[in-house]
């Protein structure tokens, strides 16, 4: 449906047949608890059958079923393009006119997708081989882009394949990983992990488990005044990215007094 800003009063009127638009149906078959998200941009509207409960990556060692997402230019005369991926969709993050897609193909990891929103196709596909989605229907993917059209986004993963046999649970730290978004392609930079030789990441925790920890990987990235940290466990994580390649470069324990950056 398209609202004019001119309808924006303080009635707004009942909006004419003609202001709406019918999709087609999204045919991609999803397990239970999948839903349809919309997203915004200038140039177009995207409507994603999106599925952030799975299915679980490794018992369906078959290729997944592909995503579908219907791309509606924002016209006078809207045209409606069917896109499918590689792989299916759990998870789904703008940034800026572009949008990027992730899920799973087979069972070695997840797969993102970059794609053009305005011109309806994908720009760029990777793997990330050894990599599962520990945030699941918890928002706990970040992003930033910066002047120069470039973007970064922080995802919650693991590595530990053991994902596969179930639910991950909050008590199980993730890592927060990094891709970046530079001329139309995607770069996996690298992780930041948490330090699980500390004794006291978890244990300090004298209440309830579930104020102590945030849930769903107990991980977050974060990006503020162009830099990028990462909150795991009880550790503040600051991460420097130099040629597509991540690196740690201070640490805080939270659960450690004094308060000190750790020098990498």
């Amino acid at each position: 449906m398209q609202i004019l800003t001119s309808d924006l009063n303080a009635e707004m009127p009942v909006a004419p047949a003609a202001r709406y638009l019918n999709l087609p149906a999204i045919t991609s078959r999803n397990s239970i608890g999948a839903q349809v998200v919309v997203r915004f941009t200038p140039d177009a509207t995207a409507v994603i059958y999106e599925n952030p409960y799975g299915p679980n990556p490794m018992v369906l060692a078959a290729p997944h079923d592909p995503g579908e997402m219907l791309i509606v230019s924002n016209d006078a005369l809207p045209r409606v393009r069917d896109l499918r991926l590689e792989h299916d969709i759990i998870s789904i993050q703008l940034v800026g006119p572009d949008l990027v897609a992730l899920g799973y193909q087979h069972g070695t990891g997840l797969h993102a997708s970059l794609v053009d929103l305005g011109a309806a196709r994908i720009l760029d596909a990777i793997p990330i081989s050894s990599h599962y989605d520990t945030s699941f229907y918890c928002c706990t993917s970040n992003a930033v882009r910066m002047d120069d059209g470039s973007a970064f986004l922080g995802l919650t993963t693991s590595s530990d394949a053991a994902i596969a046999e179930g639910w991950h649970q909050e008590e199980d730290d993730s890592n927060v990983s990094v891709l970046s978004v530079s001329s139309g392609r995607l770069h996996f930079d690298g992780d930041l992990t948490l330090d699980r030789s500390r004794s006291d990441n978890l244990s300090n925790c004298h209440i309830r488990r579930d104020y102590c920890i945030s849930w769903y990987g107990n991980a977050q990235p974060i990006f503020v005044a162009g830099r990028l940290f990462a909150l795991i466990g009880h550790d503040l994580i600051e991460g420097e990215i130099v040629d597509h390649r991540l690196r740690e470069v201070h640490r805080l324990h939270l659960s450690t007094v004094p308060h000190v950056w750790a020098h990498k």
